[in-house]
């Protein structure tokens, strides 16, 4: 099918002007106010077939109106001429392959009018846009469209072509009315933007928004009434810059092009509303290489998936003909849809948490970063990606930053914060030393904003940003609001690109982390492993209750701190006199196992130390307190992959580092949450439970640790039992003579 690109013969077709420009779709003209765009005509330019293809026009009734020798008057307003043409000539046209069609594109052009329409506004003042899923069209079948929409007919007043302006309107409520089922008095109407598609047929398209006080499920009550059918076409998402983004530049689903670009100018619409009429157009001139990347993208799939058949997407063959998900696998696939099973088997949407009332939290610890093909190099540079582009998606930030990280890098942060930051972004120097230290501080900076939810994470992890919301409606779906929910990267049933140490390291964590629960009576016996080494933590702020009888929110786990008792030994010293005798010196020393790794596994003194508020503390004993406490914890699994540069570096040049500090990791881990389990079983026995936790969250003062080495102790049933006891009383004993 041929594609047609503008040229300097069709300026008086297509407008010079353009806020968003891509190959296949450009948006010319776009609102600057929330009142809409106006476009009229004032003059009219006769139809004259005989300057097209004579032979091949068909259907002359049906004539459809055509826009060209667009300006914008001194008010703003779009003025241009009307003529028309025939869907004949257009579909005639575009069946044709020579230079000659370009030049009779101006008997050809129709211009079409799609209409997005807006539900009631939500709790959080957000409403949902109604989309299409195409499945009964020809072209783009499965895929997502306006609406409602279609090629304008041509309306006339006294035999005389009616003005642009007054047609709109009236077009757009009445398919409104037919594809949605809402009557004209249901909605408001305006115009907000001109497009013109190039590919895969050329036409303009006027864009509307009508607006709605009907929920969805009220819009598909209506429909369902006015047609006898179910509304399987019509699924809702939310109107929000982040939602658009994945819908346009996300989605290997492609879009029609014209469709694409009303999706785009609804988000602009709301970006307007929230942040201006400059951050929308910043916005919208930012989506132009993401679409580019996506269609190119889509293209690649298709070349891949089907070898010999096609090298880019064909519009009149369905997705899946062509290795390509339908649209409401892809909106699955990107955590906007969730299946429902039912019997007729139909997607329905779940309520997706507004960013604004989500602050993600994490820490950023690069001293190599000036180091070209350095870890922290790579790093450095995902984090900065990843904050962008959550920032772009409307949440909250709060990051930590370590002294030891070149200033270049935080320079480009704080850039990064005054563009597009806009008081979203909060940049704090790291005022400890320790990596739980580091995510208090940013959940301390957190709590400032009053968020909902606060996400607790390795910034880097540039993966994460597409599972925000799906990690975030986990909250919503159970029976019971669980604390935390932590991310399930699948390692229980395949590998996720990470280096084979760290796969393998993490695995055996994660299991003796659930065994020493189960043990606990915590879980009981056959419960699957939490994915708790990857680090991210979703937390929910607010009061929840807890298997004591007591209120304790979450986010208070998250901040505890701990510290181990001291023990006094001795020590031989060597006399610093000239005597050279050996003397005998006693020295307070931690009992620690994160930092005693020396004596409790025989390495040498240069392995790297771990105490317990290095990872364990916030990361791995806040999920233990809050099972332990009966606060859920819930894992949501996604399809996450580790950056592949980042394996490569860890599993070549810095192999040995990595690995000598993930088998520390890996003994202080399994031994500092061994602890914290004895430690609670001895406090139940005590009857010290749960007030050692609740004295600590209200004094804000650290919770004292015994050490229990795992080779002389063991927990079964709940009860920490010393195995040297256990062993002497189950000896016989021998008869006295």
């Amino acid at each position: 099918m041929p594609s047609f690109e503008p040229t300097e013969s069709l300026e008086f077709l297509i407008p010079k002007e353009g806020v968003f420009k891509t190959s296949k779709v450009k948006i010319h003209y776009i609102a600057e106010t929330n009142q809409g765009l106006d476009i009229e005509s004032d003059g009219i330019v006769p139809f004259d077939p005989e300057s097209g293809a004579k032979d091949l026009i068909e259907e002359m009734a049906d004539r459809r109106y055509a826009l060209r020798d667009f300006r914008r008057d001194q008010s703003g307003k779009v003025v241009c001429k009307t003529t028309e043409t025939t869907m004949g000539l257009y579909k005639s046209f575009h069946r044709l392959n020579t230079p000659e069609d370009v030049k009779r594109l101006k008997d050809a052009m129709p211009v079409g009018c799609c209409v997005i329409l807006l539900t009631k506004k939500d709790r959080y003042g957000i409403r949902t846009m109604v989309i299409q899923n195409r499945e009964s069209q020809s072209e783009y079948q499965f895929t997502a469209g306006a609406s409602a929409g279609g090629i304008m007919r041509s309306r006339y007043d006294n035999g005389k072509l009616m003005n642009i302006r007054d047609v709109i309107p009236i077009f757009a409520r009445e398919r409104v009315e037919a594809e949605m089922g809402v009557t004209s008095n249901q909605i408001t109407l305006e115009t907000i933007a001109y497009a013109t598609e190039t590919e895969p047929k050329t036409h303009g398209e006027i864009i509307t928004r009508a607006t709605t006080e009907l929920t969805l499920e009220e819009i598909k009550e209506a429909f369902t009434l006015r047609t006898g059918k179910r509304p399987r076409h019509m699924i809702g998402l939310p109107v929000r810059k982040d939602i658009v983004e994945t819908l346009v530049a996300r989605l290997e689903c492609p879009i029609p092009s014209s469709h694409l670009a009303a999706f785009i100018a609804v988000g602009y619409m709301q970006v307007m509303e929230d942040e201006g009429v400059d951050a929308a157009i910043t916005w919208v001139k930012s989506l132009e290489e993401k679409v580019e990347q996506n269609y190119a993208h889509i293209d690649s799939l298709v070349a891949t998936n089907t070898p010999g058949v096609g090298k880019q997407y064909d519009p009149e063959k369905s997705p899946r003909a062509q290795g390509l998900p339908d649209l409401n696998q892809a909106l699955i696939d990107a955590n906007l849809l969730v299946p429902v099973f039912s019997t007729q088997e139909i997607l329905v949407q779940k309520e997706i948490v507004s960013p604004s009332e989500v602050c993600i939290t994490g820490s950023l610890h690069f001293p190599e970063y000036l180091k070209n093909e350095s870890s922290d190099k790579i790093k450095a540079d995902l984090a900065l990606e990843a904050i962008r582009n959550t920032l772009m998606d409307g949440y909250n930030m709060t990051i930590v930053i370590s002294p030891a990280t070149p200033l270049e890098y935080s320079e480009a942060l704080q850039q990064m914060a005054s563009e597009i930051g806009k008081g979203k972004l909060v940049l704090v120097k790291e005022s400890g030393r320790t990596y739980s230290g580091a995510r208090r501080q940013a959940a301390d900076e957190a709590l400032r904003l009053s968020p909902q939810y606060i996400v607790t994470c390795e910034i880097e992890k540039k993966e994460l940003e597409r599972f925000h919301q799906q990690f975030l409606r986990r909250f919503g779906q159970s029976d019971k609001k669980p604390g935390f929910v932590v991310m399930n990267r699948g390692i229980f049933k395949k590998l996720v690109g990470l280096p084979g140490a760290q796969d393998e390291g993490e695995l055996h964590q994660n299991y003796s982390i659930m065994r020493h629960l189960i043990s606990a009576g915590i879980y009981p016996e056959g419960t699957l492993p939490l994915d708790l080494l990857n680090g991210t933590r979703i937390v929910s702020n607010e009061l929840l209750p807890t298997n004591a009888g007591i209120d304790i929110n979450p986010v208070d786990l998250l901040k505890l701190t701990y510290q181990y008792e001291e023990v006094e030994i001795e020590e031989n010293m060597v006399d610093s006199g000239n005597t050279g005798e050996v003397v005998r010196q006693t020295k307070w020393v931690t009992t620690d196992p994160g930092v005693n790794m020396t004596e409790r596994y025989g390495d040498k003194p240069s392995l790297i130390s771990y105490p317990v508020d290095h990872y364990s503390a916030a990361v791995y004993h806040s999920i233990t307190m809050s099972a332990a406490l009966g606060i859920g914890v819930e894992q949501v699994e996604v399809p996450y992959a580790h950056d592949a540069k980042q394996t490569a570096v860890e599993q070549g040049p810095e192999k040995e580092f990595f690995e000598k500090k993930r088998r520390a990791q890996d003994r202080a881990i399994i031994d500092q949450n061994f602890d914290l389990v004895a430690n609670i079983c001895e406090w139940k026995k005590l009857r010290l439970w749960p007030k050692v936790v609740t004295d600590a969250i209200e004094n804000k003062t650290p919770i004292s640790l015994k050490h229990y080495d795992s080779r002389e102790w063991e927990i079964k049933d709940g009860i920490l039992i010393n195995k040297d006891e256990r062993f002497n009383e189950a000896q016989p004993t021998t008869p006295t003579q």
